[in-house]
């Protein structure tokens, strides 16, 4: 994996954009959680590109995610010359205001030649956590639809592949949960809190259906035990991924559930979903 090309970029940003899925699970959640505490310990502003809602449940697990905001846009004072042309622009700073100052050139320049407007997203880099449409999170931000263009991106994903369209790429088959506990590591060059082992567990558990899904890698059962070691609660991991399990998933199998038979003799079973 690319740690230490996406730590070199994440140390040099000051402001840091987190990108995630319009409904992010639990392994995604608990992923942003951590990176974000871990930058905010290094006083990097870690900020959204979009409102986001956890629900008043996930308020005290994610609390680093919970307190940030979308991130400050440029302000901009624009004066038209057009009707009021200037010949000199400077400013002046004091302890605690900016004047701007516009020396008329030949007409006297009134308020009303002055506008304010919002410019762009103040980002340094971002970080894309299981984002496999880059295309369509970039049609998402709409107040600043060239951000994702010019910024440097750290993308990691727990797809097959790693994704293609970061300065650094990350991705191969593991949670993101596990993936960001090795990063934060190599960042912070020492193991996670307790509370922070215990989402990156949460969502180790819930990405692997508590170890269930054949594709588990032996790196993965890996960063669960030393996550349990650094104070991981496995019983609280447990109970928390298995208590989010998507609605969409619930209402699919309570249907699978009613509407499943059996031949006479039990080994051929059916469902009409």
């Amino acid at each position: 994996m690319e740690l230490q090309k996406a730590i070199d970029i994440l140390e040099k940003s000051d402001t840091i954009g987190l990108l995630f899925p319009e409904k992010p699970g639990i392994d995604a959640l608990a992923a942003a959680e951590v990176i974000a505490d871990s930058l905010k310990k290094r006083e990097k502003l870690v900020g959204f590109l979009s409102d986001t809602h956890f629900g008043k449940e996930n308020i005290e697990r994610f609390q680093t995610l919970a307190g940030a905001t979308k991130l400050p846009k440029e302000f901009i004072i624009s004066l038209d010359a057009s009707r009021a042309p200037a010949s000199e622009l400077r400013y002046e700073k004091t302890n605690d205001r900016i004047d701007v100052i516009f020396s008329p050139r030949g007409s006297e320049i009134t308020k009303e030649n002055v506008s304010f407007r919002d410019g762009n997203i103040q980002c340094d880099s971002l970080v894309a956590l299981g984002i496999a449409d880059i295309e369509r999170a970039a049609e998402a931000v709409t107040d600043d639809p060239g951000l994702l263009t010019r910024t440097p991106i750290v993308a990691v994903d727990s797809g097959d592949s790693a994704p293609q369209f970061g300065e650094v790429n990350i991705g191969d088959g593991r949670p993101l949960s596990e993936i960001v506990y090795a990063l934060v590591s190599a960042m912070e060059k020492a193991p996670p809190d307790a509370r922070q082992a215990t989402l990156l567990l949460a969502g180790i558990l819930s990405h692997t259906q508590t170890f269930s899904t054949p594709a588990v890698k032996p790196e993965t059962l890996l960063a669960a035990s030393e996550l349990m070691r650094a104070g991981g609660e496995y019983a609280d991991a447990l109970r928390f991924a298995k208590n989010h399990t998507p609605l969409s998933l619930l209402q699919l199998a309570s249907r699978a559930g009613v509407r499943s038979k059996e031949d006479e003799s039990g080994a051929i079973s059916w469902s009409f979903l």
